[in-house]
């Protein structure tokens, strides 16, 4: 297995580097025909239609900010995707650890190339628990945040302001789709009418 680093100036972004890694594999190996896997920098149009294009294969992982995963997702969503069992992992004593399923159909990206996508159970078993942490700490943070509002000394008197800083919570713990958040009128009577954020505590519901 060949061993190869190099050091780059610090604002040298990862999806930059392949195509010089792959040149370099290329002239240890001798050929261009071998399976190049890497992280999801290389899936930019460029990177993957550099290798393409010289008769390199390559396998990745799809970025989240792909318009193909948008769709994907909707589909979930909508219960159109069906998924037909692939492999069983277990471990040293035979015990099933994962199962892995592959969904049905071929697809393709925008770009052409074969789109395979997969569902591991134990992936997401994890997924949910640290979507259950983030959930928790939005949910901290939100509270905070109404102890402030509702403070008898509180400078928080602009709405839009709160609504600013509600999303920026939401958007920091990734938990927009699951936390959904209502600015609404206390209905304390004893509420300083001069304080629109007095009269404005947040209040949150979560789906998990």
């Amino acid at each position: 297995m060949p061993l190869h680093f190099r050091v780059e100036s610090g604002n040298t972004t990862d999806d930059q580097t392949h195509r010089h890694t792959w040149d370099l594999l290329c002239k240890l190996v001798g050929r261009k025909d071998f399976l190049y896997v890497a992280d999801c920098k290389l899936a930019t149009r460029e990177n993957m239609a550099y290798l393409a294009q010289d008769g390199g294969r390559f396998l990745t992982v799809l970025p989240r900010t792909r318009s193909e995963d948008a769709a994907f997702r909707q589909r979930l969503r909508e219960c159109q995707v069906r998924w037909r069992p692939l492999w069983e992992k277990t471990d040293e004593d035979g015990q099933v650890r994962d199962h892995y399923a592959i969904s049905d159909g071929p697809a393709l990206t925008t770009e052409g190339y074969r789109l395979v996508w997969y569902h591991s159970t134990r992936k997401a078993d994890l997924d949910a628990a640290a979507r259950a942490t983030q959930i928790e700490k939005t949910l901290q943070r939100l509270g905070q945040l109404r102890a402030k509002i509702t403070s008898p000394r509180t400078r928080w008197r602009q709405a839009d302001k709160i609504q600013r800083t509600v999303d920026q919570i939401l958007e920091t713990y990734d938990t927009a789709d699951f936390v959904r958040v209502e600015i609404a009128p206390s209905s304390k009577r004893n509420s300083d009418r001069r304080n629109p954020a007095a009269r404005a505590p947040t209040r949150s519901t979560c789906g998990r």
